[in-house]
C-alpha cells in the first residue's frame, strides 16, 4: 500500500465577473454503476478521465479500486453501501487510482486491491480539489449556484452529492423537460444519498451525467432544477489538477475559513510575484481611524491613520512559488477584530496586492 499524503481539500473561488445564460462541457463518458453502490467513484473519476482526454490522453480509471480503497481507509469494508464524497476525494489525492484493466469493474467491490494496483495508482493522483460548498455551510443558494456555474464555465465538471428520491431513476425524455420534485420530509422524503456529475446548464436548469447507463434518463443524463443546491446533504466539489494537467485559477487572495478563531487564506500570486520573496501584511483600522497591524508577536497599534502611515509592520515573508496556502491566523482569537475589515496584502508598500475581508 502507498502512504497517504493527506492533502488539504481547499475552497473554490468564483472566477468570472459575468456568466452566459447557458454553457455545456462535452466529452464525459456514460457509465453504469450497477450492480455496485459506487456512485461516488463514478462521480469523481469521470471528470479526471475528461481532463486527461482534453489533454490528449485516453484513460479508463478503476472505479472498483477507488471504491475498495476508500472503504478500507474508512474502516467500512464490511458495510459495502457507499461512501462519503469527502472520503472519496481524499483517496484520489492520497493513493490515486489505478487503471480499469488492472482492477476491472467486477463484483465483489468491497475488496482491498493488490499491491501492484497501489503502485500504479500513485501515478494517477489529483493534486488540487476544491469544495464549492459543503453540507451545512452558511452560503446562500444564490452563492452556491454562482460557484457552480462559474466552475462549469471554466470547463470543470462539478461532482455533487445529495439526498435524492427514487424519482431520479425514472426521469425520461429530453433532459431540459425533466420535472424532478423537491424533497419534502412528509410527502416526498429522501430515499438515499447519491453522487453524480453536473456538466452544463441552461438558465437555471442543470444538465447532469448520471451513472445508471445510456438507457436511463436522456442518454444517461438527467435535468435537475437549480434549487438542488439546497437539497438535504447537498455538497459540490471540483478537481482542478490531476497528474500533470490542471485548470489554473486566476490570481487572487482567497478566503478558506473565516470564523472567530481562524482566518485561513490562500494566495494565487500574480505572475510578476511568482518565485519572488514578498512581505505579507495583515491590517485593520480601528474606530478612530488608526491602523492596526498583525505581527508574529501580536497586534501593533501604529498610532497613525492611513494618510499618515509610511511603514507597516510585516506579518511574515513568503516565497510565492505558485499557489500558496497560508493559515495566517490559525488558533488566534479574532474577537478583537469582530465586525471589522481586515486588509490582507502581499508585495511591497509601493506594489501591494490586497483583499478586504470582513470578519
Amino acid at each position: 500500500m502507498t502512504t497517504p499524503i493527506d492533502q488539504k481539500v481547499r475552497h473554490y473561488a468564483v472566477q468570472f465577473d459575468s456568466l452566459p445564460n447557458e454553457h455545456y462541457i462535452e466529452g464525459l463518458s456514460v457509465k453504469n454503476q450497477n450492480p455496485g453502490d459506487t456512485c461516488v467513484s463514478h462521480g469523481l473519476l469521470g471528470p479526471l478521465e475528461l481532463m486527461a482526454k482534453n489533454n490528449g490522453t485516453i484513460l479508463s480509471l478503476s472505479r472498483k479500486f477507488h471504491y475498495g480503497v476508500s472503504l478500507d481507509n474508512a474502516d467500512k469494508l464490511a458495510d459495502d453501501n457507499g461512501m462519503q464524497l469527502s472520503r472519496g476525494v481524499q483517496t484520489v489525492m492520497d493513493e490515486g487510482v489505478c487503471l480499469e484493466n488492472t482492477v476491472p469493474y467486477l463484483p465483489p467491490f468491497n475488496v482491498i486491491p493488490f499491491q501492484a494496483a497501489y503502485d500504479e495508482a500513485i501515478n494517477n493522483r489529483a493534486k488540487d480539489a476544491q469544495w464549492l460548498y459543503q453540507s451545512g455551510d452558511s452560503q446562500s443558494a444564490s452563492q452556491r449556484l454562482l460557484k457552480l456555474k462559474s466552475a462549469l464555465c471554466e470547463g470543470l465538471p462539478v461532482t455533487v452529492n445529495m439526498g435524492v428520491t427514487e424519482q431520479i431513476k425514472g426521469l425520461t425524455g429530453p433532459w431540459e423537460q425533466h420535472a424532478y420534485l423537491k424533497i419534502n420530509n412528509v410527502f416526498n422524503p429522501v430515499s438515499y444519498a447519491h453522487t453524480f456529475i453536473i456538466d452544463g446548464y441552461k438558465g437555471n436548469m442543470l444538465r447532469c451525467m448520471n451513472s445508471y447507463g445510456q438507457f436511463s434518463g436522456d442518454g444517461g443524463r438527467i435535468g435537475l432544477p437549480w434549487w438542488i443546491v439546497s437539497e438535504p446533504y447537498s455538497e459540490m466539489m471540483i478537481i482542478r489538477s490531476f497528474r500533470d494537467w490542471s485548470v489554473p485559477e486566476k490570481a487572487g487572495i482567497i478566503t478558506e475559513i473565516n470564523d472567530r478563531y481562524n482566518l485561513d487564506i490562500r494566495i494565487v500570486p500574480e505572475e510578476r510575484f511568482i518565485d519572488e520573496n514578498v512581505d505579507m501584511y495583515v491590517t485593520a483600522i480601528d474606530d478612530n481611524g488608526i491602523v492596526l497591524a498583525l505581527t508574529p508577536s501580536g497586534v501593533v497599534n501604529t498610532g497613525k491613520t492611513v494618510e499618515e502611515i509610511t511603514d507597516i509592520p510585516v506579518f511574515k515573508t513568503l516565497t510565492l512559488d505558485g499557489t500558496k496556502y497560508v493559515e495566517i491566523l490559525e488558533g488566534l482569537d479574532l474577537e478583537p477584530f469582530s465586525g471589522q475589515t481586515l486588509y490582507i496584502g502581499y508585495g511591497s508598500l509601493d506594489d501591494l496586492v490586497y483583499e478586504a475581508i470582513t470578519l
